[in-house]
């Protein structure tokens, strides 16, 4: 596939397969013939992720690509089913097991509790029903069940007969399950919310065999804040009355965190864990500051979920501040159909945050919708914000992330040190590109090694400084298997500067 073909299939994919975002997305309830929600192939894709990083055996993995293969392509044509089926057997091909019929169904379960975000004390206040549900009403139209409800069932139907399952369900601080019940058809049971303390948690799922013995398990993020109520209305009247004048990011960040801490509350599934008390001291204090006109991020340091201002709602925006002033930056650029959160938690489990912790870089992973967007606008408004001076910024891609890195660096060459373009081709001219250190990769199964092998010749046609790096896996797999290279590559590369520097 030439350039400009790859450029024209990777906006359409950007359109046609993008879910719906962590803030707008409503999970089915799961069930028999029930399609997968985003949360549900969210985690099976890092699990398979995990069994991927975990797995010595080149055998082992060889074989397990072409399974990976399927669940990218049943992504790209919507057949979610597919891909949740696909990740489960890749990941225990991975593992090296010869599944049993308890463990082939304890994969395909799904579950579902909502909400995940929920009011530390619901017995403080009297009940209200509304749409026959028991709840208490928030202002002015947000809800905070007095219960949570757990459903249970099946993301795909595996073959043979359903052997007797249960589903066990404990919380991080108990020992004793606080639901054990058999696994039929569907569950969709009550489950009374424990009176703790804010904080953000996580319960254990076990998927467990006739005779009590776990046979799967994985965690689900859960927060409780009090007071949750009075809080999201304080917090809401506070986001209505801001000034003008007031630093834009706080004000748009702290709207759209209120926005999805409701609709958490509200019972929706987001597409990833999310620390939803923490996520709500953030919208408070960006709220505070802003009512001062002050900024509640310049000299900050930690993790935060944000919205640029731009257009009518914004670019959302994972950021990873390290504690000392950060000089060097790597912005993370996800592929089609992904969002900010997928550098932080897929991609081989997270594992550029770890990287960047490591070495006291900044990370910025913004929502990419087309390589035609203006992101610089983005790293303007980031690097305002925290109020940090960046000498060196990186920027790695995935698929349509490696076209608009590249499409980045053709605007600006001037202020990018290196880009890693995975998997992914470009269009127009690479002529400024010249002076830009790139680092090509794919994998050997990758239908995006032709646009990655591309832009490689053509780089290097121009004299540029260019490598062209090939993995023993697909589309996807490749970005976490390519990473660790591509960090090392960006340490000479930071080093090399920084000497410039000094001279």
């Amino acid at each position: 596939m030439d350039s400009v073909k790859f450029q024209a299939a990777s906006i359409v994919l950007a359109v046609a397969v993008t879910m719906p975002s962590v803030a707008t997305q409503q999970e089915s309830s799961p069930q028999s013939g029930s399609s997968p929600s985003r949360y549900e192939l969210g985690r099976r894709t890092r699990a398979m992720e995990r069994a991927w990083l975990g797995c010595g055996d080149k055998e082992r993995r060889k074989a397990a690509v072409p399974t990976v293969q399927r669940a990218v392509n049943g992504y790209f044509a919507g057949d979610s089913r597919q891909v949740a089926r696909s990740l489960d057997e890749a990941a225990a091909q991975l593992r090296g097991e010869m599944r049993s019929a308890e463990q082939v169904w304890a994969d395909a379960v799904q579950v579902s509790i909502a909400p995940r975000l929920f009011h530390c004390d619901a017995g403080s206040a009297p009940p209200r029903e509304s749409g026959g549900r028991n709840t208490l009403q928030l202002k002015p139209a947000a809800f905070v069940p007095r219960e949570l409800r757990l459903t249970a069932g099946w993301a795909y139907e595996p073959a043979g007969v359903r052997p007797q399952l249960r589903l066990r369900l404990v919380t991080q601080m108990g020992t004793k399950p606080i639901l054990d019940q058999p696994l039929e058809d569907k569950l969709d049971v009550a489950i009374p919310p424990p009176a703790n303390s804010e904080r953000d948690t996580s319960w254990t799922v076990a998927i467990c065999d006739e005779r009590g013995a776990t046979v799967r398990s994985w965690k689900l993020g859960i927060s409780c804040v009090g007071d949750l109520p009075a809080r999201l209305a304080k917090l809401r009247d506070a986001c209505a009355s801001l000034p003008d004048g007031a630093p834009a990011i706080e004000v748009v960040s702290a709207r759209r965190i209120l926005d999805l801490l409701t609709r958490l509350a509200e019972g929706e599934t987001p597409e990833t864990d999310l620390s939803a008390a923490r996520l709500l001291r953030d919208a408070e204090q960006f709220a505070r500051a802003a009512s001062k006109r002050e900024s509640a991020l310049a000299g900050s340091s930690g993790e935060y979920l944000l919205n640029v201002p731009r257009g009518k709602s914004g670019v959302p925006v994972r950021v990873l501040v390290p504690k000392a002033a950060p000089t060097v930056a790597v912005f993370a650029l996800h592929g089609a159909g992904g969002s900010e959160n997928m550098f932080f938690d897929a991609y081989g489990d997270g594992m550029i945050v770890r990287l960047c912790r490591e070495r006291g870089w900044m990370l910025v992973a913004p929502k990419v919708a087309t390589p035609l967007d203006d992101l610089w606008t983005v790293v303007e408004s980031i690097e305002s914000a925290f109020n940090v001076k960046i000498q060196r910024r990186l920027i790695v891609g995935h698929s349509l992330g490696a076209v608009t890195a590249l499409a980045m660096g053709q605007k600006q060459p001037d202020r990018v040190a290196a880009i890693a373009a995975i998997s992914g081709g470009s269009f127009g001219d690479l002529q400024p590109l010249r002076s830009t250190p790139v680092l090509v990769a794919a994998g050997t199964q990758d239908f995006g090694k032709p646009g990655s092998a591309s832009v490689a010749k053509r780089l290097e046609e121009l004299g540029a400084t260019v490598q062209f790096r090939l993995y023993e896996c697909e589309h996807l797999l490749v970005v976490a298997d390519s990473l660790p290279d591509i960090f090392q590559w960006f340490d000479g590369i930071a080093i090399r500067e920084a000497e410039r520097g000094d001279k």
